[in-house]
């Protein structure tokens, strides 16, 4: 058992103030490496993913004085690939407003 402890590699402290200086905190660290297995140097590097919430966040304001709320924001941009202006701007379709006849 102690000579497999001895060949496991490990991150160093080294590392850890690398990640930090990036923006990665210690637990991010270590799940990238030990749990999805990244290799060290990518694990300290790779910039963190913020893209929604930072997309939300610069349009937040203007989608929620325009009645729209952060799921419906996020579907318009994603699933039917507005750009963040007409998603937080376009007017919200109210439901029930068209009948179909029934024959």
């Amino acid at each position: 058992m102690k000579d497999l402890i001895e060949y496991l590699p490990v991150l160093t402290e080294e590392a850890y103030r690398i990640a930090a200086s990036n923006g990665i905190s210690r637990e991010t660290l270590r799940h990238r490496y030990w749990d999805c297995g990244w290799d060290a140097e990518r694990a300290v590097s790779e910039p963190l993913r913020h893209m929604k919430s930072q997309l939300w966040s610069d349009w937040k304001e203007t989608a929620t004085n325009n009645g729209i709320s952060n799921t419906l924001f996020n579907m318009r941009v994603k699933k039917y690939g507005f750009t963040p202006e007409q998603a937080a701007t376009l007017e919200v379709r109210k439901r029930g407003g068209l009948q179909c006849k029934r024959t």
